[in-house]
């Protein structure tokens, strides 16, 4: 590979800035300082979006903002007229290769390489990161093997249909498991049990949950009155729940059925 040019300045690009220092040759974006700061930790070059279309590059990596990336793919994209020797990627979860259509148009092949893991930018990617590829041909995987290069990750295939389901799963494995333990953690805490203490019963509660549900299978995993059928005290908690702040007991009640419907199949 000649290099990487990466674009973008947020916590995504700083995370592959991170990962990849030593391939990346230029880092580009609207946030000049960031730039500089992303170039530093890459070793890179600093650069503008027009830069980019000139750059010893052949991988184009925007990690920009959702909203941003058909913008951002336009203004590099009309630099030059032939990007038939450059892979374009961005990382959105959401979006499949259509914000790409400016390189695509003048040749480039285009992924969506999604990471599914929880990305702060104070670190590499986590090692055996899953990466959601679309589209999900073998070409496509074989060029994202490529990008990835032999660091443990793992590749997923996402047809471009299903790209905005995949990435709702994402969504509710990476943030509704935080929710949830700070609804059950507030519980905690109005049930006058001290925060700090609190926080230690739902983390050993999730954790050995989430184990047992990653290895035995999620209905297995479960405990308690629901699993036990004991309405009267669900009802009870229910009530009690709902006592406190309806828009939790709403979202309890809705837990419940969930559940439940999780238990039955």
């Amino acid at each position: 590979m000649k290099g990487i040019a990466l674009v973008g300045t947020g916590r995504l690009a700083e995370s592959l800035a991170r990962t990849f220092a030593g391939r990346i040759a230029v880092v580009a974006g609207r946030d000049a300082s960031r730039v500089t700061t992303l170039a530093g930790l890459a070793d890179a070059r600093a650069a503008s979006l027009a830069d980019i279309a000139g750059a010893d590059v052949d991988l184009v990596w925007i990690a920009t903002s959702d909203a941003s990336i058909s913008s951002v793919a336009d203004a590099i994209a009309r630099g030059r007229e032939n990007w038939t020797d450059v892979v374009v990627v961005h990382s959105a979860g959401a979006l499949d290769t259509a914000p790409l259509a400016p390189f695509i148009a003048r040749g480039a092949r285009a992924l969506a390489l999604h990471p599914n893991a929880s990305v702060r930018g104070d670190a590499p990617m986590p090692q055996r990161t899953i990466w959601g590829v679309t589209p999900s041909d073998e070409v496509s995987l074989a060029t994202a093997r490529g990008i990835l290069g032999d660091d443990g990750y793992r590749l997923l295939g996402i047809d471009e249909a299903h790209r905005t389901l995949y990435h709702a799963a994402a969504t509710a494995a990476a943030n509704f498991s935080v929710t949830l333990f700070a609804m059950a953690e507030n519980l905690y805490r109005e049930a006058g049990v001290d925060g700090e203490e609190a926080a230690e019963l739902v983390a050993g509660f999730m954790r050995t949950s989430v184990l047992r549900s990653h290895i035995e299978g999620a209905a297995a995993a479960m405990t308690g009155p629901i699993v036990r059928g004991d309405d009267a005290v669900v009802a009870a908690q229910l009530a009690a729940v709902r006592d406190l702040d309806g828009e939790i007991g709403a979202a309890f009640e809705a837990l419940v059925m969930l559940t439940r419907r999780v238990l039955r199949s």
